[in-house]
């Protein structure tokens, strides 16, 4: 990531949200479930989101609580020793709850963070 403002790092995770949701869009659970491409583009996502939001949960710190954050940045964790392999319904709820709850939490920070002087 090459711009490491906020509003960078919060417009680069609502991209990578808005990217997997789309591609998504109208998939039914069994069509997801163990398609390689949907479980290491989702792999990816997260791995994406969590270096964008490397350093975000300090700057924010108490103005904004990062709960819908967590879910996202655990996956993450788990996915960097390589040996973890995101499970159907993790996906399946990522897609479903955790990406479009982070979403709508990160677009009005990114909205104060674009109109602050």
């Amino acid at each position: 990531m090459t711009d490491t403002t906020v509003p960078a790092r919060l417009r680069a995770i609502v991209a990578m949200i808005d990217g997997i949701l789309e591609q998504t869009h109208g998939q039914a659970f069994d069509h997801i479930a163990g398609n390689f491409l949907y479980e290491r583009a989702v792999e990816r996502v997260i791995e994406l989101i969590d270096e964008a939001a490397a350093g975000l949960p300090e700057v924010l710190g108490a103005r904004y609580p990062a709960d819908e954050l967590q879910p996202v940045l655990t996956l993450a964790n788990a996915l960097l020793d390589n040996d973890y392999r995101i499970e159907t319904y993790e996906m399946w709820r990522l897609l479903t709850q955790h990406f479009p709850a982070l979403r709508t939490v990160v677009l009005p920070i990114l909205a104060d963070f674009d109109f602050e002087i």
